[in-house]
């Protein structure tokens, strides 16, 4: 009986120790969000411009394709001046439907900003070549920034 007893104590510590180490360094699924993802990028990263939080009335400004309709979840922040191209764009949408719709935008956006700084700023092209995109479920995220590596990191980090 004792041994049982024993057994049975070891198992609920193994079983308790599983549970707290499988919840260290990574965000519960439930956390990663288009705010929080966003707000990991803003604290992380360093910019030249001054960041500009954008809600999602102004989507369709930059992201012309995009339905906020189709949208569970937005947070975009741009340079403030326009002489940049930074820009932090996280989108969760609400079916994988709207993720196809909102990785074609992206693509479509990095053209776009393309087009706008080649004459105009030419040092920002490398960091639109550099940009990060990535798509994890129903979370699509666009990274221009200067420290792409950094970048993909924190992304990486946020998406698990």
């Amino acid at each position: 009986m004792a041994m049982k007893k024993t057994a049975v104590t070891v198992l609920t510590i193994l079983l308790a120790l599983s549970a707290i180490l499988s919840g260290c360094g990574k965000q519960a699924a439930a956390d990663v969000n288009a705010a929080s993802i966003a707000q990991a990028l803003m604290d992380g990263l360093t910019f030249q411009d001054e960041m500009k939080e954008n809600d999602i009335s102004i989507v369709n400004n930059f992201y012309p394709t995009v339905d906020a309709s189709t949208l569970a979840g937005f947070k975009m922040y741009k340079g403030a001046s326009g002489g940049t191209a930074e820009e932090i764009a996280v989108f969760e949408a609400k079916d994988a439907e709207g993720v196809a719709a909102i990785e074609e935008a992206v693509q479509m956006r990095l053209e776009d900003l393309m087009f706008q700084f080649e004459d105009y700023v030419p040092e920002e092209v490398k960091k639109i070549n550099d940009a990060v995109t990535e798509t994890k479920g129903k979370i699509v995220v666009l990274v221009v920034a200067d420290d792409a590596d950094a970048a993909q990191k924190i992304v990486d980090e946020q998406l698990g």
